[in-house]
């Protein structure tokens, strides 16, 4: 498991090594959870990486707009985790 504080970190992280999963918050410091999704994708390509985003503002306009833009999962904060694991589990391989 691999941890980036911002969307530049994240990036660096990615060329480092793919993981088998992103867990993205909406709300980061410079470049947001979308554009951070955007430069991922570009990186590896829509859906090559399961992406699981999160934020504080919930609605179903954002959880659309997430699964439209290619993110697998749109989870609002604060969550249970069993929330979180069952997301992932529906999208990681057994």
């Amino acid at each position: 498991m691999r941890e980036a504080g911002s969307a530049e970190e994240g990036l660096v992280v990615l060329g480092e090594q793919s993981p088998d999963l992103i867990l993205l918050d909406v709300m980061m410091p410079q470049v947001d959870g979308w554009e951070m999704l955007r430069q991922v994708q570009e990186h590896t390509g829509v859906g090559a990486i399961p992406v699981i985003m999160f934020s504080g503002k919930v609605d179903e306009q954002a959880a659309g707009e997430a699964r439209e833009r290619g993110a697998h999962d749109f989870i609002g904060k604060p969550f249970d985790p069993r929330t979180l694991i069952e997301s992932t589990k529906q999208v990681l391989p057994v």
